[in-house]
């Protein structure tokens, strides 16, 4: 979320390829993008096995989750704003969404000692 939120400018132009208006090498991108989420999903499915993350959910919905959550402040920032109230790229936004995503996929056993936001 941070190297997203940090950085908007590549996720600008991820949104700006899926809305078809991409470069002409736009194949080379959605590769690379496919490989990127593949290999999330493995790093999520390890995190899941070594059961530092939940595994009652799949680990692609996982990875989605993360990822719209990054994105939403990029594609939708008048509906995060909407929603929360604050500057959708603030780091008010990451503690707060993240706080969520470790409450939903974080084991409640394995979070215990862990500080609210410091994922």
């Amino acid at each position: 979320m941070d190297a997203t939120l940090d950085d908007p400018q590549r996720a600008r132009m991820v949104v700006w390829q899926a809305l078809g208006d991409g470069p002409d090498d736009a194949q080379a991108l959605t590769d690379e993008w496919r490989t990127t989420m593949a290999g999330a999903v493995e790093r999520m499915r390890a995190r899941q096995e070594s059961g530092e993350v939940t595994d009652e959910f799949d680990a692609e919905f996982a990875v989605l989750l993360g990822f719209v959550l990054s994105f939403a402040p990029i594609a939708l920032p008048q509906v995060v704003e909407g929603i929360y109230g604050i500057d959708p790229l603030s780091a008010e936004y990451r503690r707060r969404v993240r706080a969520q995503l470790m409450k939903m996929l974080v084991p409640a056993d394995a979070g215990a000692g862990e500080e609210e936001g410091s994922a």
